[in-house]
């Protein structure tokens, strides 16, 4: 793996020049002390929770590995730095013609680790990034290099708050125009962002409308099937989207639309499809779209799928965000194919099935946190008050938990309303507000730092914690959740100073002391949310 060009671009968009291109001649390490990270991830979550395992070795000259996957750190065990390597692409399981292994590590004729990547040029290839500071340099790399492959607009880097019916699992059978004007008033009570208009704003009928079975639904070949697949609905939206439009710019809102390229005969038709987006961007001002339905099964869809996703980006001047959806069992890039486009949408989970758990949703986007920027990431909160009756009282269901720990679980990342807001209660909506409110007055701070995992894995029990690092380190955020275990817990500590530190509340009841054995921190309510700030006792609020 020898660098190349340490600058490049996608779609005529500028990317900074932070990581090196590497090929598959070799990397050659001396023997020592070298520690192999294997970061072994899922998507797919349709299917699959649990999304991140790690595997690490200790490198051995009697021991040559061969692994698969698209993330492997070597450490020098003593100095705590090392190389990131990254294979941009789908994750193996996803890629049309997988090899056996990824990255190969045998002894070289000159006694070096002889370490070795499999590349498909036709796909993409790999990244090597260099850092120091054990995990807290590792990540900000990491994250500083995903965050320099989006668009320098606020909807790429800065997170937003979106609201989607779909969880409440009432498909397309409500969407009308009087039911969305609800849904944007309540959005903007609670001060979300964007309203997204999931499937069936559309003329054509898909396989997850209420209406398959009588309409025919579709999975692809949308535009053979119907060339006016793509306009608003004649009977939900008889005066088009535009009403919908005009009140949420009233009220200070945005519209997101639900759209699924074309994945027949390899996406031959990305460029209408392109076009379709650009369209909808330019004549309602959408910049949000999520991105359903994906099945990349060759090279060639992966091409074109990256070659639509490029030509929006590139002409509507970065302003489109794509929430990528990873949910399904079909070939989609996943965590590192389309780094750039915007968050993952990244599980669909529904209490009428009786499979959201706050815990597991929590779970999953901490250990993900690591590896995958936070802020790529989509995540939801649903209605709790739902189906209480699937989960039989148990004490980690959704309906114990305090509406406003919910939607805090999703803080750290993207957040997502996964339901119909006017079916909230109004005291529900109440405190989401003025959640949502403290959420973005310190949302850009929060996204400006490096997003560190701390505490307990999350399993329902003990105290968990997202931390925003600054850089000198002057200031950290750090929001706690607490389990039904105890109140309080040490955690170790993403800085270290002997300075006198203050600790400033934004939200919830709990504190935070900076010591010599690490971060002692507590939360006040089991089930609870915290969020402080601690920095320097000189520094003025």
């Amino acid at each position: 793996m020898t660098p190349d060009a340490s600058s490049s671009s996608i779609g005529g968009l500028e990317r900074d020049p932070v990581a090196s291109r590497t090929v598959s001649q070799g990397i050659l390490l001396p023997q020592g002390g070298w520690r192999l990270i294997h970061v072994k991830m899922t998507d797919r979550t349709d299917l699959h929770d649990s999304l991140v395992q790690e595997d690490e070795y200790l490198l051995h000259p009697t021991s040559p590995l061969q692994l698969q996957g698209n993330l492997f750190v070597l450490e020098d065990t003593l100095t705590q730095g090392g190389r990131i390597l990254l294979n941009e692409c789908p994750l193996p399981t996803s890629r049309p013609d997988p090899s056996p292994w990824d990255l190969k590590v045998v002894m070289s004729d000159s006694g070096h680790y002889l370490i070795e990547g499999w590349e498909d040029p036709r796909l993409n290839g790999w990244v090597q990034l260099t850092y120091e500071g054990g995990d807290l340099g590792r990540t900000r790399v990491l994250q500083d290099w995903q965050r320099s492959r989006r668009p320098a607009t606020s909807g790429h880097r800065i997170p937003s708050a979106l609201s989607n019916t779909w969880g409440d699992r009432s498909r397309d059978s409500r969407m009308n125009e009087a039911f969305l004007l609800k849904e944007i008033a309540c959005a903007a009570e609670m001060g979300l962002q964007v309203v997204q208009l999931d499937d069936g704003w559309q003329s054509g009928i898909t396989v997850n409308s209420a209406q398959a079975v009588e309409g025919g639904g579709h999975w692809e070949g949308f535009w053979n099937a119907d060339p006016e697949f793509w306009v608003p609905h004649p009977t939900r939206f008889p005066r088009g989207l535009d009403p919908l439009v005009t009140e949420a710019a009233r009220l200070g809102v945005d519209l997101g639309l639900w759209y699924a390229p074309d994945s027949w005969n390899d996406f031959s038709n990305w460029e209408r499809d392109a076009d379709c987006v650009l369209h909808l961007h330019r004549t309602y001002g959408v910049q949000h779209f999520k991105l359903d339905s994906i099945n990349a099964t060759t090279t060639t869809a992966f091409h074109r799928l990256r070659n639509f996703t490029s030509k929006v980006l590139e002409q509507s001047q970065g302003a489109v965000v794509f929430d990528l959806d990873i949910t399904g069992d079909h070939p989609r890039p996943g965590y590192w194919g389309l780094v750039e486009v915007g968050p993952l949408f990244l599980e669909n989970r529904y209490t009428d099935w009786g499979n959201y758990w706050p815990h597991h949703t929590l779970r999953n986007l901490w250990q993900l946190a690591s590896w995958v920027d936070p802020l790529r990431l989509r995540i939801e909160w649903l209605n709790p008050h739902r189906n209480v009756e699937n989960y039989h009282a148990h004490p980690l269901a959704p309906h114990q938990w305090p509406i406003t720990t919910l939607a805090a679980i999703t803080l750290g990342a993207n957040p997502l309303g996964w339901c119909e807001l006017q079916h909230l209660p109004q005291e529900d909506r109440d405190q989401l507000s003025t959640l949502l409110n403290v959420w973005k007055t310190y949302r850009e701070e929060w996204a400006q730092g490096t997003i560190l995992p701390l505490g307990e894995c999350p399993c329902g029990s003990g105290i968990s914690a997202l931390a925003s690092v600054s850089r000198d380190p002057s200031r950290l955020h750090l929001m706690l959740y607490r389990g039904r275990g105890n109140a309080s817990s040490v955690m170790s500590a993403p800085i270290q100073t002997a300075d006198a530190w203050k600790t400033r509340t934004l939200y919830g009841h709990g504190e935070a002391l900076l010591t010599e054995n690490g971060l002692r921190v507590e939360v006040a309510s089991p089930l609870g949310f915290c969020w402080l700030i601690l920095e320097p006792d000189d520094v003025t609020s």
